[in-house]
């Protein structure tokens, strides 16, 4: 990147968090992650996932969960959720690993399975779909997640002010309600906390990015 984010940037506040999973369209075979990792052993050349960007944590996630199990995919980066979701759907691609919430209304209608999650405990809009780590994977949890940053050397004062009303905005009824339809929970954080997620993240997917081969470049 053409920044440091932890020099050019001041935290001010997080933003939602949302859950990842592991889809597959509803014509496949597989009916659990188990499933799926026996599959992609079983079918070298045909084991990629989808993911809206290479770069993206799902994408790492992807190579996260390639490392824990021993089980090699290979990644498809699409321009956006949106193309990833129609090569799903469409069976062109036999999983992908997206936001939950762009994938609810989808397993409803019976179009796609969603086999596993990665946060620390199951969705609340997925109680029935376990996570890796109930299935005894060990890999690290991973959640999706926003913040809002401003330039580097914002007088403390003003952060305090901006995190204080985003704060508060998070907290609006409609806001809530219209973050739980996109299957997005808000969190109140501290700038200090922000900070402190993203330099731990930094470290927690050092070893997935460097093992996938990716370059901003």
């Amino acid at each position: 990147m053409g920044y440091d984010p932890f020099t050019d940037l001041a935290p001010v506040a997080k933003l939602p968090t949302w859950e990842l999973g592991l889809v597959v369209p509803a014509s496949s075979p597989v009916r659990s992650l188990q499933d799926f990792l026996a599959w992609a052993k079983a079918h070298p050349t045909a084991a990629f996932y989808g993911t809206p960007s290479a770069g993206s944590i799902q994408h790492f996630l992807g190579v996260s969960l390639s490392q824990t199990t021993g089980v090699r995919m290979e990644h498809i980066g699409y321009k956006g959720a949106a193309e990833v979701i129609t090569a799903l759907v469409g069976a062109q691609i036999p999983a992908a690993i997206l936001n939950i919430g762009e994938m609810l209304n989808l397993q409803q209608a019976g179009k796609v399975r969603i086999l596993a999650t990665f946060g620390s405990q199951r969705a609340a809009e997925l109680p029935d779909v376990p996570t890796a780590a109930e299935l005894g994977l060990r890999m690290d949890t991973a959640q999706g997640w926003g913040g809002i940053y401003a330039p580097a050397r914002t007088p403390d004062a003003r952060i305090a002010r901006l995190n204080a009303a985003i704060v508060r905005a998070l907290k609006e009824p409609d806001v809530r309600a219209k973050l739980a339809q996109m299957g997005m929970t808000p969190v109140d954080s501290t700038p200090r906390q922000l900070d402190e997620q993203g330099r731990r993240e930094l470290e927690q997917w050092r070893q997935a990015v460097q093992a996938s081969g990716f370059s901003a470049d």
